[in-house]
């Protein structure tokens, strides 16, 4: 099965992918992502395994009215496991897609077969001095009408390395584009809060530690320092979690590494059987 397909969810429609046969993967981009942007891991997966992508609502070509209630993107993911794959899925999610992964894990276990986290964001937005800048150019840059700029602010801080450099200046014109395309979806889910958005009050280590599915954790070595703390507070939540690092690979690590990546998520599917 393949090709792009839309699928509608209460308020909307949602576009998606699915490649490949064998056991079931939901594979989850982060913000500002889309379709597109792991369009490489899914097409490493798609050999052994069969894999539905999709675009968030606000991203991509899904429904426009973006959203910050992880509690929707939530649903809307229970849907297409539903729905599309018809029976529990290994979910994988990166970026912010690894805290929806979470809170579906949460929200419907039985939809969920194991977990991959690729360098959630889980509590990223705890505040701190640099958080707290970061937010404030970005804010700074949207009030100011310059949504791209705004876009590229975060896609540069996000993607830094810690050897030096950011992967943002390492990714082709197109990446870019699709990461800018979605800067109206960042704007609502960092700048319109709900009680359930960024700050993860469904998503929490006391809440986490109630997963009951294997958990995998995908770290790039090269990644912002932030992630590698994420990555310590998650390890304390989930014990059991195991973890593989791809070396040299930043945040960006599903488009610059989608081999490693691919590896990865096939090992933990194995385990997890």
């Amino acid at each position: 099965m393949r090709g792009l397909q839309y699928h509608r969810v209460e308020g909307g429609t949602l576009r998606f992918e699915v490649r490949g046969q064998g056991d079931p993967l939901l594979l989850i981009h982060g913000a500002c992502g889309q379709i597109e942007m792991l369009a490489d891991l899914a097409g490493e997966l798609a050999a052994t395994h069969r894999v539905l992508s999709y675009d968030w609502r606000g991203h991509g070509s899904s429904t426009p009215d973006a959203t910050s209630d992880i509690r929707v993107h939530t649903n809307d993911a229970a849907v297409l496991v539903r729905d599309v794959l018809h029976e529990p899925a290994t979910v994988v999610g990166w970026s912010y897609g690894g805290d929806i992964a979470m809170a579906l894990a949460l929200a419907a276990p039985s939809l969920v077969r194991s977990l991959v986290l690729i360098e959630p964001a889980f509590h990223m937005s705890r505040p701190n001095v640099e958080m707290l800048r970061l937010v404030g150019k970005v804010g700074y840059q949207y009030l100011r009408g310059k949504d791209r700029s705004a876009a590229e602010t975060l896609g540069r801080w996000a993607f830094q390395r810690r050897s030096g450099g950011t992967a943002w200046d390492e990714m082709t014109d197109d990446a870019k584009e699709f990461w800018l395309g979605n800067t109206g979806a960042l704007k609502v889910e960092m700048f319109r809060p709900t009680r359930h958005n960024l700050t993860m009050d469904l998503v929490s280590a006391k809440t986490i530690a109630g997963i009951a599915v294997p958990v995998t954790f995908v770290l790039g070595e090269d990644s912002h320092p932030t992630l590698h703390r994420v990555h310590e507070r998650l390890r304390t939540a989930l014990p059991a979690m195991e973890t593989i690092r791809v070396p040299g690979a930043s945040h960006l690590l599903p488009v610059e590494a989608p081999a490693a990546v691919g590896a990865a998520v096939a090992g933990a599917m194995t385990d997890s059987a």
